[in-house]
């Protein structure tokens, strides 16, 4: 199975801070975030199919994905959406 991606936005609601996928929440469009910041404000998720086991609204955990993680840590110490390599897709985005 391919995987498939989706925008989430970040709501720290559990413990675990922005290292936790159950504090973000789908959306149907890109948010409104910046490429510069200090706050996480997006990632670009795994969507959950909701077959195996179903997440609900946010992403699959971000050990499915494990960049993700690097990209959170890399981009709050750069103050930059990341990675942020010329034409490299962005995976958070910060503001």
């Amino acid at each position: 199975m391919a995987l498939i991606r989706a925008w989430y936005t970040y709501n720290e609601i559990v413990p675990g801070g922005r290292f936790n996928s159950a504090n973000y929440f789908y959306v149907n469009f890109f948010p409104a975030c910046y490429n510069t910041g200090i706050e996480v404000c997006c990632v670009y998720g795994i969507y959950d199919d909701g077959v195996n086991p179903p997440y609900e609204d946010h992403p699959k955990p971000f050990a499915v994905d494990n960049r993700i993680e690097s990209y959170i840590s890399s981009a709050i110490a750069a103050n930059t959406s990341y990675p942020n390599g010329f034409s490299q897709k962005r995976y958070v985005y910060v503001i």
